[in-house]
């Protein structure tokens, strides 16, 4: 089933010569679905953010467990380096595992911040998937004015 805009154009297969093209006035059904329509690609363009903002966050994630692995297998005696703009800055072994384990930390919690926004926004597209199916068939089951 295929609706496009101004004029709604629902296609379905005819038992006479294939496929039928049925064009629907511009109701405020139509409309209705319309907006709608808009509304659910709008959460699918949401969601794809929301997951590609998680791949990244978890990258890093990754990135800074391998440094604090690293970090724990050095003595305490070994000189660690932190970078500050173009500049190496020497930086003691507590320090620099205190500051990863507080980098993990925090994107432990915007990784659980965003499951939950993912959930969320998942939620709302199965409502809204619902809705759009509901209008879809109450357009379906409206007189239209034919054209082949």
């Amino acid at each position: 089933l295929v609706v496009t805009t101004p004029l709604c154009m629902i296609a379905h297969s005819g038992n006479d010569s294939g496929n039928k093209q049925v064009y629907l006035a511009n109701t405020p059904a139509t409309k209705r679905y319309q907006i709608e329509v808009a509304s659910f690609q709008k959460l699918k363009t949401d969601l794809t953010e929301l997951v590609h903002k998680r791949q990244r966050l978890d990258t890093t994630r990754n990135e800074n467990q391998m440094v604090m692995e690293e970090l724990k297998i050095q003595g305490d005696d070994v000189v660690i380096y932190k970078k500050c703009g173009p500049v190496l800055v020497t930086q003691e072994m507590e320090e620099a595992r205190s500051d990863v384990g507080n980098r993990l930390r925090i994107i432990n919690n915007e990784l659980k911040k965003l499951d939950v926004q993912i959930k969320n926004v998942e939620k709302k597209i199965t409502d809204k998937e619902t809705k759009v199916m509901k209008l879809q068939q109450q357009l379906v089951t409206v007189p239209a004015v034919g054209k082949s």
